[in-house]
């Protein structure tokens, strides 16, 4: 049984469910925290393309440690101590630098 607010589901389950809701909505700005956390490397793969297509036409921004994550992005800002340390484009040497500093999947 699931109770109020997602009540009876596991951490990941709660993560799965809050990003189904996020592809059913019509928003112009996704927000997402290391959407797939806790998921094996074929399935958070699948999971990055699912969301890169999903969002075209949007603004989506996410905070993550992991590489499949960040690949999909055009723009990687680094912070330390919640200040920007590094900035790059996708393309440049400086972004597969910065990818590379990620957690592998």
């Amino acid at each position: 049984r699931l109770g109020e607010g997602g009540s009876g589901l596991s951490g990941g389950q709660l993560r799965r469910l809050a990003l189904a809701r996020l592809l059913l909505r019509d928003t112009p700005l996704w927000l997402l925290d290391e959407p797939t956390e806790g998921l094996d490397r074929e399935t958070g793969r699948d999971v990055m393309h699912r969301i890169a297509d999903r969002s075209r036409g949007r603004s989506l921004m996410i905070a993550t440690h992991i590489r499949r994550e960040a690949e999909i992005a055009d723009r990687i800002v680094a912070l330390d101590d919640g200040r920007i340390v590094a900035m790059a484009v996708a393309g440049t040497p400086e972004f597969e630098m910065l990818l590379d500093r990620l957690r592998p999947d």
